[in-house]
């Protein structure tokens, strides 16, 4: 499959969205059930391109591993979908990374599905950085063995050249298109769970904002807590509060009655809600997708070659994120490697 899984998770949320949201796509029902679309594209399933299934259970793996062939065996076994399908006359690619079945040592629960919108016959070209499928060797991919271009040269960070994993966490919003996702054409439900903590973001409608749900409990019973955070009903033009849960619970008999419980809507002296209040609006996109390929140079008095490299800044207008407060965060400058587990990835 030219990208391990681990690098195509990554690649989703590069490539989030696209420009413009549509009535006809808020309508758009996605199940968001971990399980394959009944809407996959005719012909889309013979073509590593635009498919990928692996350890899903009741089916036969596909385009697994690409290094070792089409359907070799993959060297992860996180569960694992890619599909292209259309849903409301609208195209995305559907991915699920994981399952709700628990991991039978740990018993940890990581699920992730996605739907992102996309342009064209394969990846999106709004948000992330733009592929370069129809011709990898002008965005610095490099033919392979037998005369077979390297299929997965995206530009994006993704793989460098001749399938060698390049580094899509990196910071470099040129580079790899990180923090340029447009979140109006993109549904996202990721479930996290461990012995002491359940979690969900759940985010439905492509044109509304997430719910994200929490709930904790000790391992020796003395604590546990509720939170929510509702943003489900508001767009992305709008900026107003959701509607939250916070409550804690704590069961330590060493603790006065009155203060083993605290609600913090309804007991706060100054309640400040600030979750929902922001707006997007989308920008132009990649205003410049040019590229200059690497060529060399010769100083004829010295006789030393120089390389020019390729040329990667690539003109992107991102659109905006406005919060009620002023603040912000730098998404293009984010060190993504450290959220990253480098036992998985090294």
């Amino acid at each position: 499959m030219g990208i391990t899984k681990k690098h195509l998770l990554i690649f989703t949320a590069l490539v989030a969205g696209g420009f413009g949201a549509t009535t006809q796509e808020a309508r758009a029902a996605f199940e968001l059930n971990f399980q394959p679309s009944a809407d996959i594209q005719p012909g889309s399933q013979s073509n590593e391109m635009t498919y990928a299934r692996c350890h899903i259970p009741g089916t036969t793996d596909a385009y697994c591993f690409h290094g070792g062939g089409g359907n070799s065996p993959a060297p992860d076994f996180t569960p694992f979908l890619r599909e292209y399908v259309t849903i409301g006359g609208i195209q995305y690619v559907h991915m699920i990374v994981g399952s709700l079945t628990p991991d039978p040592v740990t018993g940890t629960v990581f699920a992730q599905e996605t739907y992102v919108r996309a342009s064209g016959s394969v990846y999106s070209s709004s948000g992330g950085r733009p592929g370069c499928n129809s011709n990898p060797n002008v965005c610095g991919g490099n033919s392979l063995a037998g005369g077979n271009t390297a299929p997965w040269t995206s530009g994006n960070g993704q793989i460098a050249s001749e399938s060698t994993v390049g580094t899509p966490l990196v910071g470099d919003q040129h580079t790899t298109g990180n923090g340029t996702g447009n979140p109006t054409h993109t549904v996202v439900r990721q479930v996290l769970k461990s012995l002491e903590m359940d979690q969900e973001f759940l985010k439905a409608d492509a044109s509304l904002k997430p719910k994200i749900t929490q709930t904790i409990t000790s391992s020796d019973g003395l604590m546990s807590s509720e939170f929510a955070l509702d943003m489900s009903l508001i767009n992305y033009s709008t900026s107003a509060s959701g509607l939250m849960v916070n409550k804690l619970t704590l069961n330590d008999t060493d603790t006065p009655s009155e203060s083993r419980f605290f609600d913090a809507v309804a007991s706060a002296q100054h309640g400040d809600v600030t979750g929902g209040r922001y707006t997007f609006a989308s920008g132009a996109g990649w205003l410049d997708t040019s590229v200059h390929g690497a060529y060399s140079t010769v100083n004829f008095s010295t006789g030393v070659t120089t390389i020019v490299p390729e040329d990667k800044v690539w003109v992107y207008d991102a659109g905006n994120y406005s919060y009620s407060n002023g603040g912000g965060a730098g998404i293009s400058n984010i060190d993504w490697q450290a959220f990253k587990n480098p036992l998985e990835n090294p």
